[in-house]
């Protein structure tokens, strides 16, 4: 029979857990939410041409940067998204989902709702 002392770390555990599910499930709606809204103020402002949203991205050296860094980070998220769905056996069914997640909606979106899926999948083993 389990004691009170063994009892206590396991609830805090699974609390994290939920915490982290949580923060990562509201940070994925935020990071969906956010880049829906600019990007409307964007179309609202002229018509859309897929030419003048990358002269926009790269319009300037600080825009680069921060293009780059974006285009860099997803690829990395890919990479790291492909290998723990490896690591934790649930093949990579889900990764084209996460990855057009980052291209349509960006990387704001994209890697909290793939960490939100991953802390669940971990509550499955851990259970």
């Amino acid at each position: 029979m389990a004691s009170l002392t063994d009892t206590v770390p396991t609830i805090r555990s699974k609390f994290k857990t939920r915490l982290r599910e949580l923060l990562y499930l509201d940070l994925a709606l935020v990071g969906t939410v956010v880049p829906i809204w600019l990007f409307s103020r964007y179309l609202m402002a002229e018509p859309f041409s897929l030419n003048q949203f990358f002269a926009d991205a790269f319009a300037n050296s600080v825009a680069t940067l921060f293009t780059v860094d974006v285009i860099i980070a997803s690829v990395a998220f890919w990479f790291l998204a492909a290998q723990e769905m490896t690591r934790l056996g649930t093949g990579k069914g889900k990764l084209p989902i996460f990855m057009l997640m980052n291209i349509c909606l960006g990387l704001c979106s994209g890697l909290p709702a793939f960490m939100w899926w991953r802390e669940r999948q971990l509550h499955k083993i851990n259970q």
